[in-house]
């Protein structure tokens, strides 16, 4: 098991190389040393797992990489509209936030609140909940109908097949 005088060392050895990695990843510097320190943290709460103790950056790297990634995924999950539809961003910029608008203009207020809310302003589900007197199952659930009658109305089918059977 690891002690934490080694760990320590590792982490000055190490540090450093895990900020440039996540730069050569195409982070930030800002950014890149938050999801390097982040990792350090939870390589340091589970150093007990560690079966190698010379493997330490290389898996503290690996958990830094592996947070990187769950971050762009859940920005872009959270990516507010207007951010999406903004000029400087990939795609049809005016006809997604068209679109958007012309969508929710079809929902309940309540609806539109609800998908705004966590779509547009990024807010978790126990947030929403509570600001709309809700519970958490009954947002999420109201939130993934509201997605599904949007879906349908569109004829959005989800992946279609490659080529016709």
């Amino acid at each position: 098991m690891m002690t934490d005088e080694s760990y320590a060392e590792a982490y000055q050895a190490g540090f450093s190389g895990t900020i440039r990695l996540l730069v050569c990843k195409g982070l930030h510097i800002e950014e890149a040393e938050e999801v390097a320190q982040a990792a350090w943290v939870r390589g340091w709460e589970a150093k007990h797992q560690l079966r190698n103790d010379t493997r330490v950056a290389p898996w503290v790297n690996t958990i830094a990489i592996n947070t990187m990634f769950n971050r762009k995924r859940r920005a872009k999950w959270t990516e507010p509209l207007h951010e999406a539809a903004a000029p400087g961003s990939h795609g049809r910029p005016a006809v997604a936030r068209i679109d958007a608008e012309r969508l929710l203009a079809r929902c309940s207020p309540l609806d539109r609140s609800l998908l705004l809310n966590r779509y547009e302003s990024g807010m978790e589900m126990d947030e929403i909940a509570q600001l709309h007197g809700m519970t958490s199952v009954a947002t999420r659930v109201r939130i993934h109908r509201a997605r599904v009658a949007l879906r349908k109305f569109i004829g959005w089918h989800g992946c279609q097949q490659a080529a016709p059977a």
